[in-house]
């Protein structure tokens, strides 16, 4: 899970403490048996039968895949919780993630990969052992979308014993050297940006579409969307000189600090905005 994406469950799902917040982009180096072994490196030196492009490919279609999935089973979380209250009881989000969505998270996700790895003539042995190895070399674009599958996880209440370790920015690289006041700033860049390239593509596409209004639209909006706000984090990345891991690094490292999410909460409060001030309510 990107920042993006985590400001994109956020958005789906509706109000949430600026200390959830930040914890939902904490834990994309956070761990979860399901998907643990995609980040552990392998102990073989043999290159795989898979290759490289095929492996990221595979990947990317479970991610796309994935992504539509999430937003939905956040709001039948939401649905669940609101029939718990209406009788007379009282449950937190936690609860309901861990206890109704993240088995159906669960089987979801085996249905996935099962269905891109029959589109790919791939197995899952061959997709780990090339996950694995490629990882192990050092390729953050497999890395990224490992740790993802592995937030993903763990935002519906997945449980792991094993821990991926915390990588600390590299030496010698810009991340290196930003403090928290760097990283506040360069959160408050990255949420101009994202308000700017949502609301030109949600004008976009409601002239073009209309406002979503059934599954197929909402899907297509949804996509949308998360392309061109990753679009925005890839532009202030590049201005700051740092990379997604970097990025994944520093917000864990802050995570606790009330500037940061502070950040965070007017970045959910001005997406809400965006889509209102077009109409959109995400469902």
């Amino acid at each position: 899970m990107s920042f993006v994406d985590a400001i994109l469950n956020l958005v789906s799902k509706g109000k949430e403490s600026p200390a959830k917040t930040a914890f939902l982009v904490a834990t994309l180096v956070a761990s979860s048996a399901l998907a643990y072994s995609y980040l552990t490196p392998s102990s073989s030196n043999l290159a795989p039968a898979m290759e490289e492009k095929e492996a990221k490919e595979i990947m990317s279609a479970i991610m796309k895949k994935l992504k539509m999935l999430v937003p939905k089973l956040l709001s039948a979380a939401q649905n669940i919780k609101m029939q718990i209250e209406q009788q007379g009881q009282e449950v937190d989000d936690a609860a309901v993630l861990k206890h109704y969505i993240l088995p159906h998270f669960t089987t979801n996700l085996q249905e996935i990969q099962n269905m891109v790895l029959e589109e790919f003539d791939a197995d899952e042995d061959e997709l780990e052992e090339a996950v694995e190895y490629y990882i192990a070399r050092g390729d953050e674009e497999l890395a990224s979308m490992s740790k993802s599958i592995r937030a993903m996880h763990m935002q519906f209440g997945g449980d792991s014993e094993l821990e991926a370790p915390a990588t600390a920015p590299a030496k010698g690289s810009k991340a290196a050297d930003m403090d928290v006041n760097d990283v506040v700033a360069m959160l408050k860049e990255l949420a101009t940006q994202m308000v700017q390239y949502s609301d030109d593509f949600c004008g976009k596409f409601v002239d073009e579409n209309g406002i979503p209004s059934d599954q197929q639209s909402m899907e297509e909006f949804q996509y949308g969307l998360m392309a061109v706000s990753q679009k925005a984090e890839k532009v202030v990345l590049e201005e700051f000189g740092i990379s997604e891991s970097d990025l994944q690094s520093l917000l864990m490292g802050c995570q606790d600090n009330r500037q940061v999410q502070e950040v965070f909460m007017g970045i959910q409060m001005d997406s809400q905005k965006v889509l209102l001030k077009h109409g959109i309510r995400m469902q």
